[in-house]
C-alpha cells in the first residue's frame, strides 16, 4: 500500500509498529528551507544591494547558521526518522543535486561568527558593535505544514548555542 503521508501522522505510524505493521519510506523530493532575506529589516527596500541585511549579507554568518543547525537532532525529536537530511531542495530524482551534508559544527560555527567579527556578549548573544546578533523567523502552520513551527522552535536553542538570538514568528499562511 502507497500512501501520501505527512508529518502529522506520523504518531499513527508509529501505533501501526505495534500490531506488526512495517512501514517503508520513499523519498518524493519534497524539502524543508531555509530562506534568507538579505535585506535590511530597518530598511523598506527591496534593494538588499543597496540596502544589505547587517548579519545575513555575510556569508560567513550564513555558514555559521548552517553548521548550527543539527538537522540529524531536529529529524530525531521531531520527524520519527521517517525523513532525512539534505543539502540540496533538489535531492532525489532525475535532477537532484548531489551536495554532500554538512553535518553540524558548534565550534566551526561560533569561530566563523568570530571571524567575520561578532563577539560573544555575557549574556552569550553576540555583537557587532551596538548591533546584536538578533534575527527574526518567519514560519507558518496550517493542517498541511503541522511541523513548520515546531522545528522553527527547535532552531532556537540551537542558534542560542554559536551566540544568535533567534526569534521565532508563526504568521498566517495568507501574510507568509
Amino acid at each position: 500500500i502507497v500512501l501520501n503521508l505527512s508529518e502529522e501522522d506520523i504518531a499513527d505510524v508509529k501505533a501501526l509498529a505495534s500490531k506488526n505493521v512495517n512501514f517503508v519510506t520513499t523519498p518524493d523530493g519534497q524539502a524543508m528551507t531555509l530562506v534568507f532575506n538579505f535585506s535590511d529589516p530597518k530598511v523598506d527596500a527591496a534593494d538588499s544591494a543597496k540596502n544589505p541585511h547587517p548579519a545575513l549579507a555575510d556569508l560567513k554568518v550564513r555558514q555559521a547558521i548552517q553548521l548550527g543547525i543539527d538537522k540529524v537532532q531536529i529529524i530525531k525529536d521531531l520527524l520519527g526518522s521517517y525523513t532525512k537530511p539534505t543539502a540540496s531542495v533538489l535531492n532525489v530524482g532525475p535532477f537532484a543535486c548531489q551536495v554532500k551534508l554538512t553535518p553540524a559544527n558548534v565550534n566551526d560555527a561560533k569561530a566563523l561568527l568570530d571571524s567575520a567579527g561578532w563577539r560573544a556578549g555575557a549574556d552569550g548573544i553576540r555583537a557587532k558593535g551596538n548591533q546584536k546578533l538578533a534575527l527574526t523567523l518567519k514560519t507558518y502552520s496550517s493542517e498541511s505544514a503541522a511541523m513548520n513551527l515546531p522545528v522553527a522552535k527547535a532552531l532556537v536553542p540551537m542558534m542560542k548555542n554559536i551566540g544568535i538570538d533567534l526569534k521565532v514568528e508563526d504568521v498566517g499562511y495568507r501574510d507568509f
